[in-house]
């Protein structure tokens, strides 16, 4: 597959992710490929000549940026549907990536939360109540939410809230603007 055409499928499965609050379908083996694609890109980068080489490296960084992104978008909503006891199929990606995640996180239980909270900037917040019993999530800015119980109200980030609201697990109360991630 052309260079042009690893890229489109890239925006493509990035865009329909990123359009939908539902889990977008993946060719089996596309993280795989997608990451053969950027490496072949960052080896031609170090072979090429003065000019091609700086537009190879930040094609590179682009497309690992999205790819990034895709897999952050799409464990977020994995998590949504683990959290709605609906296991997906063909997320193993996803599902390495948020253990990952986890296991950092419980290594910080010790760290208390609002220092965590300050780590990762500019992630808007919205105010919720949890409609029943929601265990621990990972959120878009990869903080661990929750567990939370029927009641309790809290700050999570926009697009959890958008997803938890779709399945009828939180209310949202409010767009909490002084709750910004600086």
């Amino acid at each position: 597959m052309s260079e042009e055409s690893m890229y489109e499928k890239l925006e493509k499965a990035w865009l329909r992710e990123r359009a939908s609050d539902e889990l977008q379908p993946l060719e089996l083996g596309f993280y795989e490929e997608m990451r053969e694609w950027i490496e072949k890109l960052r080896k031609e980068a170090m072979n090429s000549n003065a000019i091609m080489k700086p537009v190879l490296e930040k094609q590179a960084e682009i497309c690992d940026s999205m790819l990034t992104s895709l897999l952050r978008m799409r464990a977020v909503k994995v998590a949504a549907l683990l959290v709605s006891d609906r296991v997906p199929e063909n997320v193993e990606e996803e599902l390495r990536f948020l253990k990952s995640v986890l296991g950092v996180k419980e290594l910080e239980k010790e760290i208390p939360r609002v220092e965590r909270r300050e780590e990762v900037r500019g992630t808007p917040l919205v105010l919720v109540t949890f409609k029943s019993q929601v265990p621990a999530f990972v959120g878009v800015d990869l903080a661990v939410y929750g567990p939370f119980s029927e009641g309790d109200v809290a700050h999570i980030p926009e697009e959890n809230a958008r997803i938890l609201a779709r399945r009828g697990l939180v209310e949202v109360l409010s767009e909490d603007e002084s709750a910004k991630r600086d």
